[in-house]
């Protein structure tokens, strides 16, 4: 008799339990759309920039300008946006 009991227990709990995981991941996915809102493009944008400035920075021609307009178009681009500088942005 006490393992019936057991048993009806654990499966009660178990139907109760298993909405609310289902809740729990709809919540997570939730997030994910919320702050996965930073466009691609962007992002894409601003590594790239990133790439070739640190591309011209490690060339022996080492023109600044051109270093210094890659930094500043990234810049942009992460204000523009509201964006965090990404760590390589603030090496180069």
């Amino acid at each position: 008799m006490k393992a019936i009991k057991l048993i009806i227990t654990l499966l009660i709990f178990i139907q109760v339990s298993s909405p609310a995981e289902e809740k729990r991941d709809s919540y997570a996915s939730e997030l994910k759309k919320k702050f996965s809102s930073v466009s691609q493009k962007d992002t894409a944008a601003i590594n790239a920039l990133v790439r070739k400035g640190t591309k011209f920075l490690s060339s022996k021609d080492n023109n600044l300008v051109i270093i210094k307009e890659c930094i500043d178009s990234a810049v942009i681009i992460c204000e523009k946006e509201k964006l965090e500088f990404p760590a390589r942005l603030h090496l180069l």
